[in-house]
């Protein structure tokens, strides 16, 4: 069989091996697909499953509040992350071998330019889902580093999780200039792939890599005295274990300002603690919320703002998904509760973040052969990481045009495995 670029899917081969190789936090995140991604096409609404929490209660007789109700939620999505390089060579160009040089910058560019468009959508799924945030805009340090692990194991993350933090090449530049003497690097030897490569590090227990595809965020104009508008501003489970948010009332406000808040903007809640998700008890630190949608305030200084995570304030059994501890907050006095914004007034920020993988999930799906239509075509999934490549002459100009497609989804199943650092840059 051909050794250059006639030969479909050799290429393709070539083509998602490299595009895997890339990958940063597409290397981390959970890439096994359940059945219903094998059929998913463009535009398709598929379902990730989120985790089951249960409680238990003491003594030897059941009693009529101790069962545990199980609530498989789910989070519906979209399959809309369609994306391709197209590209031509001539009868010539076709005819060299597949070591080439030339060839051989033809496959780099393909992957470099998929592997990018896969990491931003990871990068900008992190900012629009995660909660957790931690202001360094006046400069990155380990301690960030340390006390976003902290938090994250403090609401319930395993302890024994591999963590890791992709940050800007500005605050691995920081970072590593701070602890040198104990981060141990990569030795060439061993640098196989991107992950290899962006390796600034080791700290606590949070392996550092520098990255140069990460979200920015521009925050609302976020000014006035904000308050909760109201009490009893909880809902249940059940009712949003799909989209994990609701609506919260608020006021004070600058009057009839449009984005007063800004979608990926983070608040809390004065009194409103995190709870660690395997105890539901507060830990001690405010609950963080990030803003799912732009708002606009009204001629009263009002908005209604939709956040993440939900508040919920169950009792007994049900108490099992709480994101509030009910001995410490009470919903039913949230009126007149201040609210601070965490990212800042009308602000720019890069946004680091610190994970844990299974946070995460990213569906990439095989697309069909198109031969029977004319063309040369090839499909190749390389541990998750899926490519399709097409090829069709053309005789008006004497050439061969490619391209080659990706069809993904990535989605955010565990939010408060993850915490963003926003830096000036």
């Amino acid at each position: 069989m051909a050794n250059n670029f006639s030969n479909t899917q050799l290429v393709t081969d070539q083509v998602t091996a490299r595009l895997s190789n890339r990958l940063i936090k597409g290397g981390m995140v959970p890439k096994d697909l359940e059945g219903e991604f094998s059929s998913a096409q463009y535009g398709d609404t598929i379902n990730m499953r989120r985790p089951v929490y249960m409680t238990s209660t003491t003594g030897a007789v059941i009693g009529g509040s101790d069962t545990t109700d199980i609530i498989q939620g789910t989070v519906p999505v979209v399959v809309d992350e369609r994306h391709k390089v197209v590209f031509s060579l001539t009868t010539q160009e076709m005819s060299l071998d597949i070591t080439s040089p030339r060839i051989q910058n033809v496959i780099d560019a393909q992957a470099e330019e998929l592997a990018n468009i896969v990491e931003q959508a990871i990068a900008d799924e992190f900012k629009n889902e995660t909660w957790n945030y931690i202001d360094a805009s006046g400069g990155i340090s380990l301690d960030d580093i340390g006390e976003a692990e902290a938090f994250m194991i403090a609401q319930g993350v395993n302890s024994m999780s591999d963590l890791y933090g992709c940050v800007t090449p500005d605050a691995a530049r920081i970072l590593s200039k701070e602890v040198s003497t104990n981060f141990s690097f990569p030795s060439v030897a061993r640098v196989t792939d991107a992950m290899d490569r962006a390796k600034v590090g080791m700290y606590n227990n949070v392996s550092i890599m520098r990255d140069q595809v990460l979200a920015t965020h521009s925050s609302g104009v976020a000014t006035g005295t904000i308050l909760v508008n109201g009490n009893d501003q909880n809902v249940t489970y059940d009712s949003v274990s799909g989209t994990y948010e609701q609506t919260i009332d608020l006021d004070g406000f600058t009057a009839s300002t449009t984005g007063i808040l800004k979608q990926g903007d983070v608040i809390n809640i004065a009194t409103f603690e995190a709870v660690n998700r395997k105890t539901r008890k507060a830990v001690g630190e405010l609950q963080d919320y990030v803003v799912k949608a732009d708002v606009d305030s009204n001629g009263a200084g009002e908005a209604t703002v939709t956040i993440s995570p939900p508040i919920i304030a169950e009792a007994g059994a049900a108490n099992a998904y709480n994101t509030v501890d009910t001995d410490v907050t009470d919903v039913t006095a949230m009126d007149g509760l201040a609210v601070t914004v965490l990212t800042g007034q009308s602000a720019t920020r890069k946004e680091n973040i610190i994970f844990a993988p299974e946070a995460f999930q990213l569906a990439m799906v095989d697309l069909p052969n198109v031969s029977e239509y004319g063309a040369k075509s090839a499909t190749r999934n390389y541990e998750g990481v899926s490519v399709r490549l097409v090829q069709q002459y053309g005789i008006v100009d004497d050439a061969i045009t490619f391209r080659a497609d990706v069809l993904f989804a990535v989605k955010c199943v565990q939010p408060y495995y993850a915490h963003r650092i926003g830096t000036s840059k």
